[in-house]
Order: structure tokens, then C-alpha cells, then sequence
């Protein structure tokens, strides 16, 4: 078993889209994921629902555990995932997108 820990770097929290992002993640790979954070219980990274449950706001520290044969490469993408602002930019390149055809 491997463990990560990373801090929720998006505005919104760990909200719907976010999680869903974590689920594709932890699908793809061959191994049992769980996150944690202070005073709560565990989330089964492969559930949506177990991952809002966390309620984990912007500047939480998050534990990530994972235990199987591709333990180590789920834990680099999730990594990813999270010091990336979990979509921060997306959004934004996204929102000014449609600011800019607004104003033609």
C-alpha cells in the first residue's frame, strides 16, 4: 500500500465535476483507492457519492491511499490531478471563451 497526501486546490471544493475526475482516474487503474481527510471517514475513490460525502473544501488536506498492482501510477495521476488545480483553468479558459462570442 501507497499513500500521497495532496491539498484541494480548486475555489469550489471538491464538488461534482472534480470527483468525477477522480473516478475516471481510479476506474482506469488497477487498484483500491481510498481518500481521506481530517475527521472524516473514508471515500471509495471509485464513488462519486463517497467522494462529495468528504466534503472537502478548498485547502483541505486530503490522504490518498491506493493498494494494488498499478498503485503507484494512480497515485501520479491523481497527484496531477489535484496541483492542478482540479480544472481551475479549464473553466476559466472555458468562461472567457464564452465571454468573448457574447461581446461580438
Amino acid at each position: 500500500m501507497k499513500e500521497i497526501k495532496v491539498t484541494v486546490q480548486n475555489p469550489n471544493g471538491l464538488h461534482l465535476r472534480v470527483a468525477s475526475e477522480v473516478v475516471k482516474i481510479c476506474k482506469k487503474r488497477n487498484a483500491k483507492i481510498n481518500l481521506t481527510c481530517d475527521n472524516c471517514p473514508h471515500a471509495d475513490g471509485c464513488s462519486v457519492i463517497s467522494l462529495l460525502m468528504l466534503g472537502a473544501a478548498r485547502g483541505t488536506p486530503v490522504t490518498i491511499q491506493a493498494e494494488g498492482e498499478e498503485e503507484k501510477q494512480v497515485l501520479e495521476d491523481l497527484k496531477q490531478l489535484f496541483s492542478d488545480g482540479t480544472g481551475i483553468e479549464e473553466v476559466t479558459n472555458m468562461i472567457s471563451k464564452r465571454m468573448c462570442r457574447q461581446n461580438r
